[in-house]
Parts: structure tokens; C-alpha cells; sequence
């Protein structure tokens, strides 16, 4: 009896447990959108709904819409569609975006940023780079730093960190971000590469030999090099003090000895080595700002 009890008891605990877990996945289990790609479109402002989309070769032109319960995709043109999130990750407005010939047309146009200062990052046309902040503004290599200088704060340094802003979608994107955040007088990181030259030196320990028919001492043999190297610095722009180091070194050298008995009778030995060789690595590195200390 007490074993029936105990296992009535743990099938009466399992089938509560299933229960919950079917009850907390429900969505999951029976959306007719498991396993696909979906969006979210917003057509005019007010219209939105959920469909499984599809890429065109019209994209970002046109996107391809597939409402639940129809058999066929729909197309939706930039415009018509004026939102879009694909997969609640990415999302996109429908912008009018001036081409390199001249003429505007509207595509989606990623939004990389919200808030006091939308970034765009454009998919084609004369420019890769849009904000708005009331007004829509172009970013081009040639003009960033004039308009980034507009929205940044002053500080009372000649060289302020926010100038290390380099034209690039994460760089640009931190930057506003901190601007949003009003935080921009923090550390701005930025990637950097170079070049060096290593000195080496290194210590050989040759052991001696008194078996017959050779007979020698042990000695030391001191090498030294110079290396050329190159190293590249890639920050995480999540963390703006971490970052990941890479470094490359090559390393040759030639290296003689002779050794001889004090009476120069027992023996001659001549020792060479040639060695050549990469050395690689990668860390990670955290950095402390001086005003820290």
C-alpha cells in the first residue's frame, strides 16, 4: 500500500509538472510561425500585423508578406509598408533615400538606433549613413566629424575622447548612443593597429659530456635578437574598456660557440644554431582610465 501511495503520488507531481510546462509553452508549441522567419510590417499608422516574410530580389525595395491562414506570399512595397521588425531583432522604416544618380526612392532604411537621435544605416545610394533629430541629416565620410562635433558635448580639454569616433556603423553608433545617454565625456574607444620592434634574449644551458671518447664541460650560450611585430586592437563597443588583442612576431637568429680545453688538447667543440620561426596571440584586454587612480 505504502509503495502504490508513492507511486500515485509522483505521477500526481509529473502530470502537474507537464501540465505547467505546456500550459507556460503553449505559444511556442502550436504557433503556425514555429521555426520560420517572421515579421512584424505596419502598413500606414495604424495597420499591424504578424506574417512570415521572405526576401525578394527587390529587397529593400519590396518585402514579402504572408498573413496566417493564406497559401501565398504578398508584396509590400517601401512606402506602403512604412515599418518593419524582421525576427523582433531588426527593425526598418520606410525612407526616401537619395541614389548616387541623383533621384530619391524609398526602401526600408535599418534603424540602428532610437531615442533622442534615430540612426540610420542606408542600404544603398549616394550615402551610408542618415540621423534624425527633428530633422533628417546625411552622414558621409567627408562630413561626419562636422556634424558629430554639432552634437557633442563640451569638454573642458583641447582633445576631447569623443573625437576618436571613427566613420564606421559601430563606432557611429556608439557615439550616439552615448549622446542619448547624455554620457558622452566617457571613453570612447576606437580600433588601432601598429607595428613594433622586440628585443629579445635567451639563456641555452648545454649540459657537459665525460663519456668516453668525447669529454666535454657544460656551458652557457646567451642569444640575442631583435623581432618585428604587428598588433591590432578591436574594442568591444558593449563594454568600451574591453577589447581583444591580436599580435604577430617572427623570430630568427643564429647563434655560434666554440669551446675548447684549457690545454687545447682534450677537445674542439663548435655549436650552431639557426632558428626561425611566427609566433601569434590573442587576449583580452580591460583597460583603466588614469582618472581612475
Amino acid at each position: 500500500m505504502k509503495l502504490d501511495f508513492l507511486r500515485i503520488s509522483l505521477l500526481f507531481i509529473l502530470a502537474i509538472f507537464a501540465s505547467e510546462c505546456l500550459t507556460a509553452q503553449t505559444g511556442a508549441l502550436f504557433s503556425p510561425y514555429r521555426g520560420r522567419d517572421i515579421a512584424t510590417i505596419t502598413l500606414g499608422d495604424t495597420i499591424s500585423f504578424d506574417g512570415e516574410f521572405q526576401v525578394p530580389r527587390t529587397w529593400p525595395a519590396e518585402i514579402r508578406i504572408r498573413r496566417p491562414g493564406q497559401g501565398t506570399f504578398k508584396t509590400y512595397k517601401a512606402g506602403e509598408a512604412t515599418a518593419l521588425v524582421l525576427n523582433d531583432r531588426t527593425h526598418f522604416r520606410a525612407l526616401p533615400v537619395e541614389m548616387k544618380n541623383g533621384d530619391s526612392q524609398i526602401l526600408f532604411v535599418e534603424v540602428l538606433l532610437r531615442g533622442k537621435v534615430f540612426f540610420f544605416e542606408l542600404p544603398k545610394g549616394k550615402y551610408p549613413f542618415m540621423v534624425f533629430d527633428g530633422e533628417y541629416t546625411h552622414l558621409s565620410r567627408s562630413n561626419y566629424r562636422d556634424i558629430i562635433e554639432e552634437f557633442a558635448e563640451s569638454c573642458p580639454a583641447n582633445w576631447c575622447s569623443w573625437q576618436r569616433t571613427a566613420f564606421t556603423r559601430r563606432s557611429l553608433r556608439f557615439f550616439f548612443d552615448r549622446h542619448n545617454r547624455g554620457n558622452l565625456n566617457t571613453r570612447i574607444p576606437m580600433m588601432n593597429a601598429g607595428v613594433g620592434l622586440q628585443y629579445n634574449i635567451m639563456l641555452m644551458k648545454i649540459p657537459g659530456n665525460n663519456q668516453t671518447p668525447f669529454k666535454f664541460d657544460g656551458y652557457n650560450l646567451t642569444i640575442s635578437w631583435f623581432s618585428p611585430t604587428m598588433f591590432m586592437h578591436i574594442p568591444f563597443y558593449n563594454n568600451n574598456n574591453l577589447g581583444l588583442d591580436f599580435q604577430v612576431s617572427r623570430h630568427a637568429f643564429v647563434a655560434t660557440n666554440t669551446e675548447q680545453s684549457a690545454d687545447n688538447t682534450d677537445y674542439i667543440m663548435d655549436s650552431w644554431l639557426d632558428f626561425a620561426w611566427y609566433q601569434g596571440g590573442a587576449a583580452l584586454r580591460y583597460t583603466f582610465t588614469w582618472n581612475h587612480f
